[in-house]
């Protein structure tokens, strides 16, 4: 059976088999902010979301954490 890739999903043992693979967990953040009115208010999510799923090495990873913070003000 194929090792999980996402994180959230894994057991222990399993995030434990991982380590003992060196496998890599990738965690980032961005914020929820405004821009202005030419871009949208995620763009600081979506930039690391396209990195993270570009670069990533697919064998090796545990799988992606993304926290979304922020509190956007007039």
């Amino acid at each position: 059976m194929p090792s999980k890739t996402n994180f959230l999903e894994m057991t222990s043992p399993e995030i434990e088999q991982a380590i003992a693979e060196k496998r890599i967990l990738i965690f980032y953040a961005g914020a929820v902010e405004q821009h202005g009115a030419h871009l949208p208010t995620g763009v600081d999510i979506y930039l690391p979301e396209t990195l993270v799923r570009r670069y990533r090495p697919p064998e090796r990873r545990i799988g992606d954490v993304m926290r979304r913070i922020g509190r956007a003000r007039d």
